[in-house]
């Protein structure tokens, strides 16, 4: 098993394979043996919603591809203010669910009101348009981005609030997006009309993914073909079109999302629901010879939550027995999803896991260049070139 962690799990060095090749070495043996240079390496980037599938797959943009064109900008500069409209539509939410209301003073309390109204006749506005799916999600959108600036000084006072920091370590219960936060801090920049999204806003963006998006990069002379689709319910009926010919799987699962209930479903835990995925991927015959790679993500955010938030608290982890320990509750999901292989010898040639901190250019550049190393020598392996 490969991983990238913090520390070592205890039987890591027992499982992980021996990279005895250099990257060099594994490309002159592929370009010597295949006839065809310009053979495809297809990828298939599988995973939950918000679990930072869709961040992983722009990184991989920014590493490897062309910087963004001035339409990019445009849109990721509307999504942004988007997403601050929606984190503070469900932070005042949850400041009515936990009956903070009263615990407001005058000021925080009219900006509290005024965005309350504005959201409610938002929904109300978005229930009597006629669009198309696509084009009513791209029309809300805009109007939400619109209020975040024309709201941005009651959104400044609330942000201020000792109430919303006081409620936001239980931002899970209306699944609000952490790195969103991040917006609420820059706003004064963002609601300028001159605004640019820098790397890092366009990595926290998040907007729903309800198609195959392809990317082709061209890395040491091999070319890649990455496909990144919608991680909810709705969307992964999707995904079997893009099974043939794949020569890797990387499935995102976020760490962080193991007290959080799917937006779809209300009842069904995103953690549990994320390892019954990956069971049906990682048995699939479709990838019998595969390298699956496990990214479980969000560990800055766990690395946090997992010091207010038990996860034996949570009905399907009662058995953990790691209390806060940052290395032992990653332990425990490792060997959660480990335990989805029904041959445990395919466990031990084909299961990598990285923990991974998808926002983290540098990090994700050390990891994405480990995965590439691996899925070439398993290519150099079944053409029985290495053992």
């Amino acid at each position: 098993m490969g991983l990238c962690a913090s520390v070592p799990l205890p039987d890591e060095q027992k499982s992980k394979p021996s990279y005895r090749s250099t990257d060099k070495e594994i490309q002159n043996k592929l370009e010597q043996a295949k006839s065809d240079k310009d053979k495809i390496i297809k990828i298939l980037l599988l995973g939950t919603g918000e679990s930072g599938k869709s961040t992983i797959f722009k990184q991989l943009r920014i590493i490897y591809g062309e910087p963004p064109s001035a339409d990019d900008y445009k849109v990721y500069s509307e999504v942004v203010k988007s997403n601050i409209a929606i984190l503070m539509k469900k932070m005042c939410q949850l400041i009515k669910l936990l009956d903070e209301e009263n615990n407001l003073n005058e000021t925080e309390r009219i900006a509290y009101e005024q965005l309350c109204s504005h959201f409610l006749n938002l929904v109300k506005r978005g229930k009597e348009w006629t669009d198309n799916p696509m084009a009513l999600a791209q029309k809300l959108a805009g109007h939400e981005a619109m209020l975040a600036v024309k709201l941005k000084e009651d959104i400044k006072t609330l942000y201020r609030s000792v109430v919303l920091g006081k409620i936001w370590p239980k931002r899970s219960l209306v699944n609000a997006v952490d790195g969103h936060k991040m917006f609420l801090k820059d706003i004064d920049i963002i609601s300028k009309p001159d605004y640019l999204p820098t790397n890092e806003h366009i990595l926290h963006a998040r907007v729903r993914t309800t198609r195959a998006v392809k990317q082709k990069y061209v890395i040491d002379k091999r070319t890649f073909e990455i496909f990144d689709v919608g991680g909810q319910k709705s969307e992964r009926n999707k995904w079997y079109s893009l099974f043939d010919d794949v020569n890797s799987v990387i499935f995102v699962s976020a760490l962080s999302e193991y007290d959080q209930m799917l937006t779809e479903s209300s009842k069904q835990n995103r953690m549990v629901d994320a390892i019954d995925i990956y069971k049906s991927i990682c048995n699939n015959p479709y990838f019998v010879t595969a390298p699956i790679m496990l990214f479980l993500n969000k560990k800055d955010i766990f690395a946090d939550k997992i010091q207010h938030s038990s996860i034996s608290d949570v009905k399907d982890f009662s058995d953990y027995e790691g209390g806060s320990n940052y290395d032992q509750g990653i332990e425990y999901f490792v060997r959660k999803f480990r335990d989805c292989f029904i041959d445990p010898i395919e466990a031990e040639k084909r299961f990598f896991v990285h923990i991974t901190c998808a926002t983290d250019t540098d990090h994700m550049t050390n990891v994405l260049n480990l995965c590439r190393h691996i899925i070439l020598e398993h290519e150099l392996r079944i053409m029985n070139l290495i053992p």
